[in-house]
Formats: C-alpha cells, sequence, structure tokens
C-alpha cells in the first residue's frame, strides 16, 4: 500500500494549487499587469507564501503554460478516431471550445503575447509548448495518409483558432453565430485529415465529390 502524503505535504500542494487558480483568475481580468501582491490577495495569502511555491510571477506563468498545454490531453480524442467523420470532429471542437481550459489557453495567450519583451524564459517555454503540440497533433494527421510536411503545416495553422474562438466570444463589440464558427471550424478541422483535401466543404471532403472543374458552367458573359 502506498504511502500517503503528510499533512504537511498536502498543505503544501493545495496551497500552491490555489495560487495557481488565483492566478487564472487575475490574469484573466487584469492581463500581464497583474501583480505578485494581486495574485498573493486573490487567494487569501501573502506575498512570501507566493515566493515559497514560485520564483517570479514568470514562473507562475511558466507553470500555467505546462499545467494546460498538455498534447496528449488537448488532442488525444483526434488521435482515437479511425475514421474522422465531421460530427465527430465537431464534438470535439465543440467541448474544446467550451472547455474552462480553452478559456484559459486564451487568457494565457494574451498574457504571453505581454510578457515576451519581458519575460525570455516565458516565450521561451511558450514556444516550446506550441511546439509538442504542433508536433502531436501532426503525428495525428501522419496516420491518415498526411505528408510530414503537410501535416506540420496544418496544426501550425488549426491550433491557434482555438484560443482565438474565446476570444471572438468574449471580445466587445463583435457579434460572432456561435454554431456557425463551429460548423466552419469542423470543416476545416476535417480536411486537415485528409492526404489530398478538396477545396469543397468539409461535409463532402472527398476528391471525388467535386465537380471536375471543366463540367462547372462557364462564367456569364460581362455585360458591355
Amino acid at each position: 500500500m502506498p504511502d500517503r502524503p503528510s499533512l504537511r505535504d498536502e498543505q503544501k500542494r493545495l496551497t500552491r494549487q490555489r495560487l495557481l487558480d488565483a492566478a487564472i483568475e487575475v490574469f484573466q481580468r487584469a492581463g500581464y499587469a497583474a501583480t505578485v501582491d494581486d495574485i498573493a490577495a486573490a487567494a487569501g495569502t501573502g506575498r512570501a507564501t507566493l515566493y515559497l511555491h514560485f520564483a517570479s510571477k514568470a514562473d507562475l506563468i511558466k507553470e500555467l503554460i505546462g499545467e494546460f498545454a498538455k498534447p496528449e490531453v488537448l488532442y488525444g480524442p483526434l488521435a482515437e478516431l479511425d475514421e474522422p467523420n465531421w460530427d465527430d470532429v465537431r464534438t470535439w471542437l465543440t467541448q474544446m471550445i467550451a472547455s474552462r481550459d480553452a478559456r484559459i489557453g486564451s487568457a494565457l495567450q494574451n498574457i504571453i503575447s505581454q510578457a515576451i519583451r519581458n519575460e525570455p524564459d516565458v516565450t521561451e517555454d511558450a514556444l516550446s509548448a506550441f511546439a509538442r503540440g504542433a508536433a502531436f497533433l501532426a503525428s495525428v494527421f501522419e496516420r491518415h495518409g498526411v505528408t510530414p510536411a503537410d501535416a506540420r503545416t496544418r496544426a501550425l495553422l488549426l491550433i491557434p483558432q482555438l484560443t482565438l474562438v474565446p476570444w471572438l466570444q468574449d471580445f466587445p463589440g463583435i457579434t460572432v453565430d456561435g454554431e456557425r464558427l463551429l460548423d466552419v471550424m469542423a470543416d476545416h478541422w476535417l480536411l486537415a485529415f485528409e492526404p489530398e483535401p478538396s477545396v469543397t466543404r468539409g461535409r463532402r471532403s472527398r476528391a471525388s465529390d467535386i465537380p471536375a472543374r471543366s463540367s462547372r458552367p462557364p462564367k456569364p458573359p460581362t455585360a458591355p
């Protein structure tokens, strides 16, 4: 029977998690301008306690990047699809966009963008996390016959959508049809599984489903 953690160790774990949860809340509200004192206050503790767990604000951000950028968690459900179809991809996207992780990821993306000029190590961790995610997703596409170069390019283009959508939905002054947005995203993501995707919609994604270019009716002549 494995040893149970001591009460002291359990208290450390709970305090650390409480600080991370508070950081998410404060960063979502105040962005990178949030201070260590703001985060400690939101967690109901003091600066000294925060520094026992994290060396700096940058260290805290790096911890959040590691927690919310695990490729096997984000893209694992896609890897389990033997024959991806539009409904499966649409369902996965719906769950992803609605998840707490997607909204936190969107907030972190904004924070990372602001931190780039001041915190090189944060940028390094963020780029590394993005590269790991792209590599994992590219390997999913490769298993369906996509060439490595195309698989990587598709992954690099698609991943940013997942953090962009929550931003669009929350941005003041922008009205977005959420269901239509997810429909179009599903089209794009499904086409990424195709070795030679067509230019038509994902629900009819096989090249054999597209009318030959020569069979399409010619454009009417332009009036003089």
